[in-house]
């Protein structure tokens, strides 16, 4: 195992750090409870990534080679926006706004510095694990995106347009 892969653990492991970093101030600073909700959710998730690497980066200096991870630490995107009975009553501080497409610009720079990873590698394992990460960052930028567009009401939730403007 060469040192690029080894030195692309390390930055991935600053990556994941500063993930939860952000995520963690996040919660602290918006008032909303959903925002603080999914902000500590996200930084759990940053948390289990930070982890994942942490066991790769040990496999690579003890044995030289990818661990085979049996279980990725999956976890299912919890419930967090507002029901429908609180639609009218989210109002959304300038902050929180800074602070969502903050967060979305760092999703997309995790995204291609992992899918940059995942065209160099050679193991299964080491591809197997940028997979599931890709798919991780794509998830966190779809929930913060989506959160985005609910508060900010443009009409679209989860890349879904939620109504049209024309006449029927």
């Amino acid at each position: 195992m060469g040192a690029e892969a080894l030195n692309a653990i390390e930055i991935a492991i600053r990556i994941e750090e500063k993930g939860i970093e952000f995520y963690t101030e996040a919660a602290e600073k918006v008032e909303d409870r959903t925002a603080q909700k999914m902000f500590r959710n996200l930084a759990r998730d940053e948390m289990n990534h930070l982890r994942l690497f942490q066991t790769v980066r040990q496999s690579l200096l003890e044995k030289g080679e990818w661990p085979v991870i049996e279980n990725l630490p999956v976890r299912e995107i919890p419930e967090i926006f507002p029901s429908s009975g609180e639609k009218g009553k989210v109002e959304v501080p300038p902050q929180q706004q800074e602070i969502l497409r903050r967060g979305m610009e760092i999703e997309e720079a995790s995204i291609r510095f992992y899918e940059e990873q995942l065209s160099k590698a050679v193991s299964e394992e080491a591809r197997r694990v940028y997979e599931f990460l890709v798919n991780q960052e794509k998830g966190h930028l779809s929930l913060l995106r989506a959160e985005y567009d609910y508060l900010n009401r443009t009409g679209f939730w989860f890349d879904y347009q939620e109504f049209t403007l024309e006449a029927g």
